[in-house]
């Protein structure tokens, strides 16, 4: 018996975390206990229902809060499928998190530039 090119093909679906709550407009990044707001969990429930039809393997998220909520939308009604997490998909590390986002903005979104040792530049991502 031959395998189809179906059966011998994987699809990758990547999907962002909803809108985030963020009353103080802060650049968030790695930080804790940002979760998601009333848009963004609607959000995540019309992602879910965009992929109810697929046949999903696994799903990851990083370990952050929004992340986390966003996929546990993905896994409802697929009893038996458990969330795994993974740092390496983790938020870029950057010096700003934490300031506003008014500054980052300003700066046309550039978080890189200046960031010193410690920091993740785009090679490293």
């Amino acid at each position: 018996m031959t395998a189809s090119r179906s059966d011998l093909e994987t699809t990758i679906a990547m999907v962002r975390h909803g809108q985030v709550r963020n009353p103080a407009a802060l650049v968030y990044g790695r930080r804790p206990r940002f979760g998601l707001s009333d848009l963004g969990r609607r959000q995540a429930a019309g992602a879910g229902r965009e992929l109810a039809d697929w046949h999903l393997a696994a799903v990851f998220s990083s370990p952050l809060l929004r992340a986390r909520q966003t996929a546990a939308a993905l896994l409802e009604g697929r009893p038996g499928m458990r969330l795994r997490t993974s740092r390496l998909i983790h938020e870029v590390w950057t010096p700003f998190e934490g300031r506003s986002l008014q500054e980052v903005r300003a700066r046309r979104d550039d978080v890189y530039t200046g960031a010193g040792p410690g920091f993740e530049q785009p090679a490293d991502i």
